[in-house]
């Protein structure tokens, strides 16, 4: 829910990309198997949160993963896609993410040193 405040206040200056597919776009003829895909994700993290043998560190990893991506999953079923509004730094690529592939990143990142 926190994502829709940046793009109601932003959106008369920010450009909107409809995501389809998963991340970068993959399989975006096909919205169902995103869902389907985003769905498991999000059955994956809460069976990993809570029945494995984690520290806190990765749990909170995993907490932020499963909100980013359950975010992306509500998004998939409500609208059919995902809105990305924030343009990827540096020019490299011209890709858009948003606020929930963020978390999904930061989680990640945040777990796998709680792992070690």
């Amino acid at each position: 829910m926190l994502e829709h405040v940046p793009r109601i206040l932003l959106r008369d200056f920010i450009e909107f990309s409809f995501n389809y597919g998963v991340s970068f776009g993959l399989f975006g003829g096909s919205p169902v198997f995103s869902m389907i895909l985003a769905l498991v994700s999000c059955i994956f993290l809460f069976c990993l949160m809570t029945f494995g043998k984690l520290d806190k560190i990765s749990r909170v990893g995993l907490a932020i993963m499963l909100g980013g991506a359950l975010s992306n999953l509500l998004e998939r079923i409500f609208l059919g896609y995902v809105i990305d509004w924030i343009p990827f730094p540096f020019g490299l690529m011209n890709l858009n993410f948003n606020i929930a592939d963020i978390e999904i990143s930061l989680g990640g990142l945040i777990a796998f040193l709680g792992f070690f």
